[in-house]
């Protein structure tokens, strides 16, 4: 039985969530689970619910599908059979009894489950009552997460927002028309970007709202001073600061690293400090008018004018 709430870290993607996520799961308590709502990872012993859209909305309406498999995630029981039934190789078949038998260790030494997912961001909500998870919000600048999508030069799913109509109901009624508006493909990376942003984290502030005990990180304010940043969520979640989790909170966010990457190459190891401002270089003055415009006001709930 495990001894405390499992965690759920999610945010928008490219909002820090893994570097995040990555250095809690070196707290001895905890167990890391890397996106089981994004099927590029689908592992069926892991999780065996399949999503049909990114940033899956999941209500007590529609948990049918999904409150099972999700519940044996964040129980850390592996559903081997699951995985030796998709097994296509003899090394697949070894990886999952391998997994099978990690888990049952886990769960002996009651370990928590820490789902690291931003395609889990608008189901928060429910996983949280469902399974009473402690959750963390990452959150990032608008230009910033224009920005790095500019630099993978990856279009914003807007259109799976509008499939949902129970998503545009709960959240987004006052957005769905902008929304439609921007998910025609000829409009552009950063303006897809920014008003893609600005559905996500209306839903965010609305979180915010209405659940002051989750935690909510600025990804600039945990860049600037990780250390602290860290040693704090740690505290709040009540796993253990180690100091081999320090040392790599360090290496990873030392003045000794990259301060930006080339464009497509991904390291949880930049100078975090220096790079909060990467989106002054990556995008031009015209591109961080736009994406101020689009975002705002849901922008103006997390950022000033100090913060462009």
């Amino acid at each position: 039985m495990a001894t405390g709430k499992p965690i759920l870290v999610t945010g928008s993607h490219r909002s820090g969530t893994t570097w995040v996520g990555t250095m809690l799961a070196l707290a001895p308590e905890l167990v890391y689970i890397h996106e089981p709502f994004n099927g590029d990872y689908f592992d069926p012993g892991i999780c065996g619910a399949r999503f049909p859209h990114r940033f899956t909305y999941i209500t007590a309406a529609t948990e049918a599908s999904y409150y099972r498999p999700l519940r044996r995630t964040i129980n850390l029981d592996y559903d081997t059979w699951a995985a030796l039934r998709a097994a296509r190789s003899a090394s697949a078949v070894r990886a999952a009894w391998d997994k099978r038998l990690a888990y049952r260790r886990f769960r002996r030494a009651g370990r928590r489950a820490l789902i690291k997912d931003p395609l889990a961001l608008l189901s928060a909500e429910w996983l949280a009552e469902r399974f009473d998870m402690d959750v963390v919000v990452m959150i990032r600048h608008p230009a910033a997460f224009a920005g790095s999508l500019k630099r993978f030069g990856w279009h914003s799913p807007l259109d799976e927002l509008l499939q949902q109509p129970a998503l545009i109901r709960d959240y987004l009624a006052d957005y769905s028309a902008e929304i439609a508006v921007y998910a025609q493909p000829d409009r552009s990376i950063i303006e897809q970007a920014a008003v893609f942003w600005k559905a996500l984290y209306a839903v965010v502030a609305d979180y915010q709202r209405r659940y002051p005990h989750w935690t909510f990180l600025r990804h600039e304010d945990v860049a600037r001073a990780p250390q602290t940043r860290f040693r704090e969520l740690f505290s709040a979640l009540q796993v253990t600061y180690t100091d081999v989790a320090a040392a790599e909170i360090a290496r990873t966010s030392s003045p000794d690293n990259p301060v930006d990457l080339p464009a497509g190459e991904v390291s949880l190891h930049l100078d975090s400090r220096a790079s909060v401002w990467n989106w002054k270089q990556r995008l031009t003055a015209d591109e961080i008018a736009t994406v101020r415009t689009l975002s705002a006001p849901v922008a103006d709930w997390f950022y000033d004018a100090s913060d462009w």
